[in-house]
């Protein structure tokens, strides 16, 4: 389910967070990045990764992330 997120959705978490410090942890910013990456090139996600990138999802979500 990961992937089935676009790219621009996982770079604007990225972006958001570089924007607003300590919504996620330096290593959970620069893995949103790498997401969207990966999705962009329509390369998959091991499931470790996947389970990481939605629990970081709904971790942005909770801190007020919106989708635009």
């Amino acid at each position: 389910k990961a992937s089935e997120y676009a790219a621009s959705v996982w770079f604007s978490i990225n972006t958001r967070t570089k924007d607003h410090p300590g919504l996620l942890s330096p290593k959970e910013q620069a893995f949103t990045g790498q997401v969207g990456f990966l999705v962009k090139r329509n390369q998959s996600l091991t499931y470790k990764q996947a389970k990481w990138a939605l629990d970081i999802y709904d971790k942005a979500v909770d801190e007020g992330w919106e989708e635009n």
